[in-house]
């Protein structure tokens, strides 16, 4: 979604300009309320949802299915 929203906004149709914009998606804010309420004693400041972690995490799963043999 913030990848379709950020050239939305800069478009002739739209506001012309996306500087500055810190776009927050819901898994993001999310969390950061649970910290807020929670504490950030007891929340991690990092989700363990965030693209980028299950971004290795998929990659070490699709790393382990090549040494499978292709069954046709």
């Amino acid at each position: 979604m913030a990848q379709w929203l950020k050239p939305a906004l800069a478009a002739d149709d739209g506001c012309g300009i996306r500087a500055g914009i810190d776009m927050q998606l819901s898994g993001q804010y999310v969390w950061r309320v649970y910290r807020a309420v929670l504490g950030s004693d007891i929340i991690p400041e990092e989700s363990p949802y965030d693209e980028e972690r299950l971004m290795w995490r998929i990659f070490r799963l699709l790393s382990g299915l090549c040494s499978i043999p292709a069954q046709y």
